[in-house]
């Protein structure tokens, strides 16, 4: 095969290694994708087993005849032409979508997509329907939603309107413009937006002149990365100025002599570190509530950070390949495998919570092969680098110690044999805009949605015969339902967020019958005799609001239904408890505070459905009456 579009056989080239034609074979290998300036999508039909698919600097307007691709489960589109999501139904299985920096009104067709766990829509000229009706829908179906503040949602709708076809975004320190027209598109260098940096008045009185142009734009506030890195408390030298960062720091001795002997050996490259004011932001745990403890960085490893931050080849990030490690497994699982220094702590809440709160792992490097491999040290004063994989995250019996790969950063230093320029790897697309890799655990994958009758004929044999009959009667009472049961790895996952355990009995029932679903949406339930109050909402068994942690940490109480003022809780401290228990979300953390018994016990709490409301509103009575 040989492909249409010369973009999408340059990134074909890149992971099989030569040049066109490619086999099917070599095609059907291909999971990950990283297109820059694409015409179409028309080719990606060859790429079967396509998972995840990033593309920046793109010419298309519309999916058009973008193929169906079941097992697709990211799609990133930075700074492209593309006008409507018709089409995205054809990705079935989409996992996370991004759309930073589009033409994009509508965003109706993303209700279509069943499997979406969350939206990044930042930068498009979006809708007033889109805004005030379909993202508060997505964010009902627990789709978490990034859209811009009003401010600069206003401005892309005015610069839509006014046929400048642009996008305009805030990011952490500052607000940076993109030109979408082809030919502001055309100018950009691959793998190297043009940045434009300027504030939102600034912009205001530019779009004051009505024959203002996007290239007009760029040119006027086009800012370097070196001055932006500045502003940005980051320094960036060449390795002679990095010779005085290190006699200036306070790592060790033999720390110093490491970094000395890396800056010379690299002496074509320049370095960056952050100041001690960012180094102090990134210590922070920053995963939200559960940010109840401040964790500092080592003293030792912000002492490195001052030093050398990361090395960097003709101005862009570059990727470190080591020659040896501790011991064989290591150097085994680092062989080849390209690092990133660039991006230090974690991107995404899930690892957060789970790497930083729950493990008290800091990650100082992400490796290639979309991010398989990280390294970490302890938030304490453990010198040592650890090795581990990203899945080894999410699981309650974690252990970094079990595989250290370096004693020492000074060792990591001085185990360094080669620089790459990060845009010429594999998997490292992150390094490019400085910022951790998104890292979140696949929890499609460790489900299982059935209908009624596959829910009936495989009920386990291992649960109470009682929460067996109640889950059948459950099951004929809404034979238009379907149920979703969830593996051990998902339920240890929920474990980790939470940083708590089930108890085994409650474990047992979500492996059975987890909750019911519509659209592979969780329903609301209903219950007869209102011993629950309103309609609770039955769903995944994460919580990540102050509501959940107080019931958790405090109160040793797991909510596994909640509605708008009630909710239903499980205690967590007695395995012998299987009552369920009724209170009100807004006495959680007060002193009127308290619950009174709602079940007897979960099948009783199955038993006593009798309606449940789909997330389109759909109201379903139960059909039959329990046994």
């Amino acid at each position: 095969m040989k492909p249409k579009d010369p973009a999408f056989s340059k990134s074909i080239i890149q992971v099989v290694e030569h040049d066109p034609p490619f086999t099917s074979s070599e095609l059907n290998q291909v999971r990950t994708l990283y297109l820059d300036h694409v015409q179409g999508l028309d080719d990606l039909r060859e790429l079967p087993q396509l998972k995840s698919l990033h593309i920046e600097n793109s010419f298309f307007q519309q999916f058009g005849d973008i193929p169906i691709m079941k097992k697709l489960r990211t799609l990133s589109l930075y700074a492209t032409r593309l006008t409507n999501l018709e089409g995205i139904e054809k990705l079935p299985g989409l996992y996370r979508f991004v759309l930073a920096g589009a033409l994009v009104e509508d965003i109706s067709p993303l209700l279509q997509l069943r499997e979406l766990q969350s939206a990044h829509l930042k930068g498009n000229p979006l809708s007033s329907k889109s805004v005030h009706e379909i993202i508060p829908t997505l964010v009902e179906r627990k789709i978490k939603v990034e859209f811009d503040p009003p401010e600069i949602w206003q401005l892309n709708r005015q610069m839509h309107e006014r046929g400048l076809e642009s996008s305009f975004r805030r990011s952490t320190n500052y607000c940076y413009f993109v030109g979408l027209t082809p030919s502001y598109l055309e100018k950009v260098e691959e793998d190297h937006l043009r940045l434009v940096v300027l504030t939102p008045d600034e912009l205001r009185e530019e779009l004051k002149n009505e024959n203002i142009s996007a290239e007009e734009i760029a040119d006027k506030y086009e800012t370097d990365r070196e001055t932006l890195k500045r502003k940005q408390n980051q320094e960036v030298a060449d390795h002679q100025q990095v010779l005085q960062w290190i006699e200036d720091a306070t790592v060790t001795d033999d720390g110093a002599e490491s970094l000395v002997a890396f800056a010379e050996r690299f002496s074509d490259a320049t370095f960056m570190r952050e100041s001690a004011e960012q180094l102090s932001e990134w210590g922070k745990s920053r995963g939200g509530v559960w940010n109840k403890n401040y964790r500092a960085l080592p003293g030792w490893y912000f002492a490195y950070r001052r030093a050398i931050g990361s090395p960097q080849l003709s101005g862009k990030p570059a990727c470190l390949f080591f020659d040896h490690a501790k011991d064989e497994q290591a150097r085994k699982c680092l062989d080849d495998q390209p690092f990133s220094l660039t991006a230090i702590g974690a991107k995404s809440a899930d690892l957060r919570r789970a790497l930083i709160d729950r493990h008290g792992v800091f990650p100082i490097a992400y490796g290639g092969k979309d991010a398989g491999w990280m390294l970490g040290i302890k938030m304490v004063e453990d010198r040592h680098i650890y090795l581990f994989r990203k899945e080894e995250v999410f699981t309650w019996d974690f252990d970094p110690e079990r595989l250290i790969a370096f004693e020492s950063l000074a060792e990591l230093f001085g185990s360094v044999s080669e620089l790459r320029p990060a845009h010429n790897i594999d998997g490292i697309l992150a390094a490019l805009n400085d910022e951790p890799p998104e890292i979140d655990f696949d929890v499609a994958e460790h489900q299982k949605v059935k209908d009624a009758q596959a829910t009936a004929a495989g009920l386990k044999s291992t649960i109470p015969k009682d929460q067996k009959e109640a889950i059948s009667n459950l099951v004929e009472g809404f034979p238009e339902l379907d149920f979703v049961c969830e593996d051990d790895s998902l339920l240890e996952y929920y474990e980790v967020l939470n940083q708590t355990r089930f108890p085994e009995w409650y474990r047992e029932v979500r492996k059975t019958c987890a909750y019911m679903a519509r659209n592979d949406r969780p329903t609301w339930l209903g219950f007869g005799d209102q011993n629950a109050g309103e309609n609770l909402l039955m769903g995944r068994a994460t919580i990540d609001s102050e509501f959940g942690q107080i019931m958790i940490e405090q109160e040793r109480l797991l909510p596994i239904c909640s509605g708008s003022h009630h909710f239903l809780a499980i205690r967590l401290d007695d395995e012998g408890d299987q009552q369920i228990y009724r209170g009100m979300i807004e006495e959680v953390g007060t002193k009127m505070f308290g619950t009174v018994k709602a079940f007897d016990s979960m099948a009783e709490m199955f038993n006593k459905i009798t309606k449940v409301q789909t997330a389109e509103n759909e109201e379903m009575v139960r059909k039959k009456a329990q046994k």
